[in-house]
């Protein structure tokens, strides 16, 4: 299951790649996903949106190490990683109910990872608050609600790590990403899985 998945990949960090760092961008449903892998793991996601006329210069720094992956050696793991991306992405946009299962490198606290871990736990369909999400990671109280919504912000692997099903207490979309500016995405997210705000 998906929260195994995380526990089997959370040593792995962004500062050991195996090989070389490779990005490829895939479009679909009016998004613009760039994914960062090796030949083993998928480091980080970016959601870059269609609308907003290109990318968001923010958004591709992180990508600025890594090579394409055409510069990758035809047979690698990494386009072996990337078809699986690829399938797992077209079935999350048919509508199908469905979790991610990809070798995942998580870079974050031991904090955040039980987040994380909790998140792949919502599911598809469904939201939570912030504090009930801390709740699920085992951690109750109304101060952990604002340390949840910070692992939220800091999680790289949006989508697969679904912190668009988190939302605000008040039962408002909350921001996604932390930032207000992407509250669209998060909403079309949700939209793709029924959830309408």
């Amino acid at each position: 299951n998906a929260s195994e998945t995380i526990e089997r990949y959370n040593a792995r960090s962004l500062d050991t790649p195996v090989s070389g760092l490779f990005y490829f961008d895939s479009e679909i449903a009016g998004f613009v996903f760039r994914f960062c892998i090796d030949d083993n793991y998928l480091y980080r996601v970016a959601i870059l949106d269609i609308k907003q006329n290109g990318t968001d210069e923010h958004d591709c720094k992180p990508f600025a190490d890594c090579k394409t992956l055409k510069e990758c050696k035809s047979g690698s793991g990494a386009f072996y990683l990337s078809g699986m991306i690829e399938k797992q992405l077209g079935l999350y946009f048919s509508g199908k109910e469905m979790r991610f299962d990809l070798p995942l490198a998580l870079n974050g606290t031991s904090f955040q990872k039980k987040i994380w871990k909790a998140m792949v736990e919502i599911p598809y369909g469904s939201v939570v608050s912030y504090k009930r999400l801390a709740e699920l990671a085992g951690f109750p109280g109304a101060s952990t609600a604002r340390a949840a919504a910070g692992a939220c912000r800091a999680n790289r692997i949006p989508l697969v790590i679904p912190c668009h099903r988190v939302i605000a207490s008040d039962g408002s979309i909350g921001v996604y990403s932390g930032n207000e500016k992407r509250i669209d995405i998060k909403r079309r997210l949700l939209e793709t899985e029924g959830v309408v705000f």
